[in-house]
């Protein structure tokens, strides 16, 4: 970043500098690029909603809860699953992060999100991760 020498303090120079300030902090808010060792589905192909069938059937089943006696890692595998992402054993934290990564985009959606009283997901979360996605008309029963 340039800088302005007091000789040639001018209103056109230091207007200038404030705004390539300005556009430079901007970049900072620019989302971060996250490169996965396996191939991952974007959120956008995440957040389209499940086949009705599919919808259905996680309704008509019992989905895992905090009383499942698994450990945390098979839990994450369980649910990253539901999700339809993958899940790599050589590197489980990064279907997780796809899973938190997609927590979030239904959290700061505006149909979803806090500014639509959904607190990030249809029905409110955990009530239904996808399969509410934006034009399904629901989401995952209650208790997910």
């Amino acid at each position: 970043m340039p800088s302005i020498e007091a000789e040639d303090l001018t209103a056109e120079k230091i207007n200038a500098w404030i705004e390539s300030v300005n556009a430079l902090h901007a970049n900072d808010e620019d989302e971060a690029v996250v490169e996965y060792s396996h191939d991952m589905p974007d959120l956008e192909t995440l957040m389209k909603p499940f086949e009705p069938e599919v919808e259905e059937a996680l309704r008509a089943m019992k989905l895992p809860d905090e009383n499942l006696d698994v450990t945390p890692e098979h839990l994450a595998k369980l649910m990253c699953g539901i999700l339809d992402i993958p899940v790599y054993d050589d590197n489980i934290l990064e279907s997780v992060h796809v899973m938190f990564s997609l927590y979030l985009e239904f959290k700061n959606h505006p149909k979803f999100g806090k500014a639509a009283g959904g607190g990030g997901f249809p029905g409110g979360f955990p009530g239904g991760f996808p399969g509410g996605a934006p034009g399904s008309g629901g989401g995952l029963p209650p208790g997910f």
